[in-house]
């Protein structure tokens, strides 16, 4: 049974606290195997990492599908970044530290980023089909890879307890390239705030050795895979901005010297 109030809702689920666990209930226009889909990643990942809260139980409750798990005590990431804007690039590097140790695990039996990718493409709104075929046929030639990554990585998903970061919300992991990885992203930054996006830019391929045109090189088929979620009216239309750039590959690799 829920009780209480929750203590954070989105578009496919709200959150609740219970004593030492979380209980995360979600909407019932999902399909009936959410749960179980988003309980098997992040069984995967606490298996591999240990730094992700330990699922508890999948089932049902008030007829919906719910997910308990444990209970992280502690600010995100991106919370002290709200509270203190002048530490944003020792954050950044925490998470970005995090991101790359998550992604220097290879991984299987989990979905692979290129079909996950492929499905967001087919379902996106507002893009031109001519466009739609350069995108899948633009990623069908890119290096994949077959690496954990998180899918939805910024500093709202990592809280820093007293001995270890704990990384949250593990619905969209998946397994492929981390520099596709990267580029979600920076691109989530990029709708905040274009320094915040520059800045963990640089960090991410100062720490891992990855050349910033790698990263970008994804950013019109992880735009047109964002095009089909739910993003506000102005990110819709940056996104749409970028997915129309895909023949202009100069214009990355400026934006990335402008802000450097």
């Amino acid at each position: 049974m829920i009780v209480g109030d929750p203590i954070a809702s989105g578009n496919t689920a709200d959150v609740y606290r219970s004593g030492e666990d979380i209980i995360k209930v979600f909407r019932n226009f999902l399909p009936d195997t959410e749960a179980e889909k988003e309980v098997h990643k992040q069984r995967v990942a606490y298996a591999l990492l240990g730094n992700v809260p330990e699922v508890k139980e999948v089932g049902r409750t008030e007829g919906r599908q719910m997910i308990r798990m444990a209970y992280v005590e502690g600010q995100t990431l991106g919370e002290d970044l709200l509270s203190n804007p002048d530490i944003a690039e020792e954050l950044l590097l925490i998470s970005v530290r995090e991101q790359i140790r998550i992604q220097s695990h290879p991984v299987e039996g989990i979905e692979q980023m290129k079909e996950k990718l492929a499905r967001q493409i087919n379902e996106a709104n507002g893009i031109e089909e001519t466009c739609r075929i350069n995108l899948l046929d633009k990623m069908s030639n890119m290096p994949m890879g077959n690496q954990l990554c998180h899918g939805d990585f910024h500093l709202f998903n990592v809280i820093q307890t007293e001995k270890r970061c704990m990384i949250l919300d593990w619905v969209d992991a998946a397994a492929g390239s981390p520099e596709a990885d990267a580029c979600r992203s920076y691109l989530l930054y990029l709708s905040y705030d274009r320094q915040i996006a520059q800045k963990y830019l640089d960090l991410y391929c100062s720490k891992s050795g990855v050349e910033k045109a790698s990263v970008l090189d994804w950013k019109p088929i992880l735009a047109a895979a964002r095009l089909s979620e739910s993003v506000p009216d102005k990110d819709r239309e940056q996104l749409r901005s970028i997915v129309s750039d895909l023949d202009s590959p100069k214009r990355d690799s400026w934006q990335a010297d402008k802000y450097r």
